[in-house]
This record gives structure tokens, C-alpha cells and sequence, in this order.
């Protein structure tokens, strides 16, 4: 996601190729800057976004030479891709089949209320024995307690990813199987709380 600053008043809130961009980053509230990512990634239309995008310092951003800019925007410009239903599953009902595309795997109730069980388990499986996994974190975001204890893990074939490990949604690799077979496996001591979201690809 970038918040792009207008290179030219006329065009303001048209997204063009000189315009200021980067990754967006509330800087009076920093843990804030995920908030247009949980209202919109993995559902068909983003909630609660009658909100205007908050203002944001432009010199944390990558601007071109050639104009001149205001010091402060508050345009955003959302870039993002849209996903197949049939490829994402959840633990208690993926049953997911793809020959070349990536598949996905996420918590129960990942739009609404968040993780919704307490254990779950499945695995995930190549028909080619000769291929290794790769999984990516779309958002890793586990709970932790009123404590600050994490509550909640994700283990993928031994490898056990907990609160430490949340991505604030930046997309990357985080595991590769040594073959064709990938156990998953969740444990959380509370319900209706954290969120994931991973990809499988071969």
C-alpha cells in the first residue's frame, strides 16, 4: 500500500507516475499504519472507509526532482490484487487443489472476528516429490494477552511462528519444507482474536 503525494494540483487525487510514493506511515500513530490493510485485505470490499487517509510528512517518501511538492499529504493510492475465492482455504475446511497457482490458508472468521478456535491442524501436500514448499505471510498478526504474553502459535512442520514474527502485513517468505509435505498447526488460548493469512506455492 503507498500514500502518494499529487506532483501537480490540477490532477490532485489521480494517481500519475510523478507523483511522490512510498509506503504509508502515520507518524502521530504508528501503530495505526496497518489500519487501511485490516479494513480491506481479504475481503470484497474494504469496511469503514469513509475515513480520509491522515496526513503524512512527505519527506519519508521517494518524490520526484522535477517538482515541487507540499510538505504534508493526505492522498492515498491503494495498490492491490484480487485472489480467487476457490484458492483460499480454512484449517477446518481447506480441501484446495492447484496444479501452477499459489493456494492459501487462514484463520477461521478472518474477515470478521479473527481467530475463532483454540487448535486446528491440517497439512498441505505436493503430488510432485521432488518440489520443496514455499510459504509466504500475507498477515501474520497473533494476539498477545493483556500481559503482553503471546497467546496464540503457528507451527509449520516443527517451525513455530508466535507474536515476535508478525509481518504488519509485508509479504514474505517465511518457511521452506525439506519435501513435498507440510504440517500446519495452530494453538491459541483465546478465541476471537489474532489473524493469518499464508500462501503455499511449489
Amino acid at each position: 500500500m503507498e500514500i502518494v503525494n499529487p506532483a501537480q494540483a490540477a490532477v490532485c487525487c489521480v494517481f500519475d507516475s510523478d507523483d511522490c510514493h512510498g509506503e504509508y506511515l502515520n507518524m502521530d500513530s504508528q501503530g495505526t499504519s496497518i489500519i487501511y490493510h485490516a479494513d480491506c485485505v481479504g475481503r470484497e470490499n474494504c469496511v469503514g472507509f469513509a475515513r480520509q487517509a491522515s496526513t503524512m510528512d512527505i519527506k519519508y517518501l521517494t518524490c520526484s526532482p522535477s517538482f515541487t511538492y507540499p510538505d504534508q499529504t493526505n492522498y492515498m493510492f491503494m495498490d492491490y490484487f484480487c485472489i480467487s475465492g476457490a484458492r483460499v482455504g480454512t484449517m477446518s475446511s481447506a480441501n484446495i487443489q492447484s496444479s501452477t497457482d499459489m493456494i492459501y490458508l487462514r484463520g477461521q472468521d478472518y474477515t470478521t472476528s479473527g481467530i475463532a478456535v483454540t487448535s486446528a491442524s491440517c497439512s498441505v501436500e505436493s503430488d510432485d516429490c521432488n518440489v520443496i514448499i514455499s510459504v509466504y505471510a500475507l498477515d501474520l498478526r497473533l494476539a498477545n494477552d493483556s500481559t503482553g504474553a503471546c497467546t496464540q502459535e503457528l507451527s509449520l512442520s516443527g517451525t513455530v511462528f508466535d507474536c515476535s514474527d508478525d509481518n504488519n502485513f509485508k509479504i514474505n517468505e517465511i518457511f521452506q519444507s525439506s519435501n513435498n509435505y507440510i504440517n500446519v498447526n495452530l494453538s491459541s488460548t483465546v478465541t476471537n482474536e489474532g489473524y493469518f493469512w499464508i500462501g503455499f506455492n511449489s
